[in-house]
């Protein structure tokens, strides 16, 4: 869901992430989570692998101004459709 309201503020949106794509997202030692935070200006983390179960589907939190948020949101999810196919 999407909250209205409110002029600038910090945004908080949800990705649930395949474990597959979630290697991908963070890159070899962070690089790619780490560029996609250095690029957007947002906060992203992911939901450790030891969180959840084998295989399950891992939760990345974006947070930060509404247009960081997004744009860091849209990274996140071509990774992630990248990864599926």
């Amino acid at each position: 869901q999407r909250g209205g309201g409110g002029g600038g503020g910090s945004k908080l949106e949800i990705i649930l992430c395949p474990s597959e794509a979630a290697g991908k997202v963070i890159g070899r030692d962070g690089e790619t989570i780490k560029s996609i935070q250095t690029k957007t200006g947002a906060f992203v983390k992911i939901q450790l692998a030891t969180e959840v179960k084998p295989g399950a589907e891992r939760r990345i939190t974006v947070s930060g101004a509404p247009s960081s948020v997004a744009a860091a949101v849209k990274l996140v999810e071509d990774i992630i459709s990248e990864t599926h196919h």
